[in-house]
């Protein structure tokens, strides 16, 4: 028995490893081994990182004009600039793309090119990945279920599909979330400066972050003058000052840069004149954003469906935690429904989606927790397999194509009596009208995810016999009762 035991608890010590040497596997692997075109938003990218590093600035005027894109993209492209500020005319062009992805990129790019570039997004995903861990892990207090939270996340169709490609929405998740997991450790200065600097960077990443990280800064703000103020005045001074100083002054320089690339002290004046924003109603692309068959969360991505149960466990159980995570994101998500182009473009299902999601990772490993009877654990599983065969459908689909949905196109391939409908695919951008199939299908799926969270919260209600709770601050306390996972 004692041999058994020991060798059990060195799996365990491994597995987080053997889960690491799975997420990079299946990253770099996702990437080298299927076709990366470089489309929609990428070009433009990577003509301001070719500029940093050709030119030392970020003025693309020349870059478009000599063709320094020619190597990662063969046609001519239209400049990103907005053309109610700058014309043939004028000295300089300045990209209405933020330069923080770019600046990210110029190191590896500079050495490699196209390569590098996909080479720091594939980095990015990985510490994406990392850093859910140690945020599920804070949340759920058991690294087994941290492990399950993440490969949720690592084996999602639209994750792989999306990581690698230079697009800032993976980076936006890595700010957000380790945002949220510095809000948990607040009180030590470094933290403080750390999460300060990482709310004025998240500007320089992209405008629409500033709803996310405005609700970031204004929690840990209270955390520090008002839960705090106990600990004494110079502690308050010095955490207000560590926490506001970084982003003020970041925020600063976006500001002194706004006004000389574009004349205007509005941090949003390279979108003057677009008309994407605040342009579709939230009741028409929302259904779209999550159930929707080509550009939707939960259609290629049923291991999410988990994360309804899980949310209903995580509010029965910390439920202040879970209303941070809703606070901090869902103006975000409220924002991007409104977006004309909903779907992010030419982009991989899911895209604006994924800037938040990674935040939700810790539901599915409650939802495991909540699983707790053999037919429910059994359905848990059967949910990640089926998981990894949408996934293994979309990758030899072409790679996880963007734009249609595979994964039903094979069901109804071996399985006739599906009808080519029952997944509404939404391509309209904003349809005059929605069919009646298409509002019974919205209807259905949210009354199931409904009828998860419910099911979540009785269960994370219930106390079995013998256990208490697990206390404020301990979220692993009643796990550790259950068998010593944490």
């Amino acid at each position: 028995m004692s041999g058994k035991g020991s060798g059990a608890a060195r799996l365990h010590r491994l597995l987080p490893w053997l889960l690491a040497a799975l997420a990079v596997t299946l990253c770099i692997g996702a990437r080298v081994t299927t076709p990366y075109v470089v489309s929609g938003d990428e070009p433009h990218y990577l003509v301001i990182a070719g500029s940093i590093v050709h030119d030392g600035d970020v003025d693309v005027k020349n870059d478009y004009q000599l063709g320094r894109y020619r190597s990662y993209y063969p046609d001519t492209i239209d400049p990103h600039v907005n053309l109610t500020i700058f014309n043939s005319a004028s000295p300089h062009w300045y990209s209405f793309h933020e330069v923080g992805l770019p600046i990210l990129l110029v190191p590896m790019f500079a050495i490699w090119g196209l390569a590098g570039a996909e080479a720091t997004m594939i980095l990015v995903a990985l510490a994406l990945l990392a850093v859910t861990y140690r945020w599920s892990l804070r949340v759920l207090g058991s690294r087994t279920l941290a492990m399950v939270s993440v490969a949720g996340l690592l084996i999602s169709s639209s994750f792989l599909g999306l990581e690698g490609y230079v697009f800032p929405d993976l980076v936006v998740a890595l700010l957000m979330v380790s945002s949220l997991l510095l809000l948990e450790r607040s009180r030590n200065v470094a933290f403080q400066v750390l999460l300060g600097t990482m709310l004025g960077v998240a500007v320089w990443v992209h405008v629409r972050t500033v709803l996310m990280f405005l609700a970031v800064g204004l929690i840990a703000l209270w955390q520090v003058l008002v839960r705090d103020r106990a600990l004494g005045r110079r502690h308050v001074a010095v955490h207000t000052a560590a926490l506001v100083v970084p982003p003020l002054l970041l925020a600063a320089l976006f500001e002194i840069e706004v006004h000389q690339w574009f004349g205007s002290w509005n941090p949003t004046a390279m979108y003057q004149g677009s008309p994407s924003i605040l342009q579709a109603s939230p009741l028409h692309t929302i259904p779209r954003l999550l159930f929707g068959g080509t550009q939707g969360v939960f259609a290629d991505n049923p291991v999410w469906i988990l994360a309804a149960a899980g949310a209903g466990m995580w509010f029965a159980r910390r439920r202040s935690q879970l209303l941070r995570v809703l606070a901090v994101t869902l103006p975000t998500f409220l924002l991007i429904s409104t977006f004309a182009i909903w779907r992010g473009g030419g982009a991989p299902p899911g895209r604006f989606s994924l800037s938040i999601l990674p935040a939700f990772a810790p539901a599915i490993g409650w939802a495991v927790e909540a699983a707790r009877r053999p037919v429910a654990r059994a359905a848990a599983a059967g949910v990640f397999a089926l998981q990894a065969l949408f996934t293994a459908i979309d990758y030899r689909t072409n790679g996880f194509p963007w734009g249609n949905d595979p994964v039903l196109g094979v069901l109804q391939q071996h399985l006739p009596f599906i009808p080519a409908s029952w997944v509404p695919t939404f391509d309209a951008e904003v349809p005059p009208a929605v069919r009646l199939h298409d509002k019974v299908y919205v209807v259905a799926f949210a009354l199931l995810l409904v009828a998860l969270l419910v099911a979540g919260y009785v269960r994370g209600r219930e106390t079995p016999a013998g256990t208490t709770k697990p206390p404020a601050g301990r979220p692993g306390a009643l796990l550790l009762q259950r068998g010593g996972r944490a």
